[in-house]
């Protein structure tokens, strides 16, 4: 180990100034870019793990843990955007919308994502979903934007956008 060490300087030695400010550049880019892509990947986990939770709270009508999810005032954008200006409101919200989803709908997974990072206190998942019937067949596909604001250091709900849903 100590002579590879040696080795290594006396050819840094031999690089010109010039060169060796270049090859520091290029390793700091690299580390710089591993350490936020490793952050990034940690958030993204974070996000796609809570609105995994907040589909459980669909599935079971748990509208206390969808609303537990969300900081207020709020928007949601079904097919007419409404504001959401507390917690009881938005659990009325969801009330309706869960009483008049599919018949058959046992619960929902989501399908692929992409985490749309606007800044440091603000983001979006873009998220395609399916939901499945209690034979677990797919009865719908849909699109939604999930947008979240970092509130003393967590991450709510600020919007919810459907863009898009088809019946299978």
């Amino acid at each position: 180990m100590h002579l590879s060490y040696i080795n290594l300087r006396r050819v840094l030695t031999n690089i010109p100034l010039k060169m060796k400010k270049t090859l520091f550049i290029l390793t700091a880019v690299f580390f710089f870019g591993l350490v936020f892509s490793q952050e990034n990947k940690v958030l993204e986990s974070q996000i796609v793990k809570q609105w995994m939770d907040y589909s459980k709270g669909f599935e079971y009508k748990d509208y206390e843990r969808i609303a537990s999810h969300f900081t207020y005032p709020a928007i949601f954008n079904n097919s007419t955007p409404i504001i959401v200006k507390d917690k009881k409101m938005m659990i009325e919200a969801y009330k309706s919308v869960r009483e008049n989803v599919q018949k058959d709908y046992k619960y929902s997974l989501i399908d692929k994502w992409k985490l749309i990072n606007i800044t440091n206190e603000f983001l979006i998942l873009d998220a395609h979903y399916s939901r499945y019937n209690s034979d677990y067949k797919q009865i719908l596909s849909g699109r939604g934007l999930y947008f979240y604001s970092k509130v003393n250091g967590n991450w709510f709900l600020k919007e919810v956008t459907t863009l898009l849903q088809n019946k299978l």
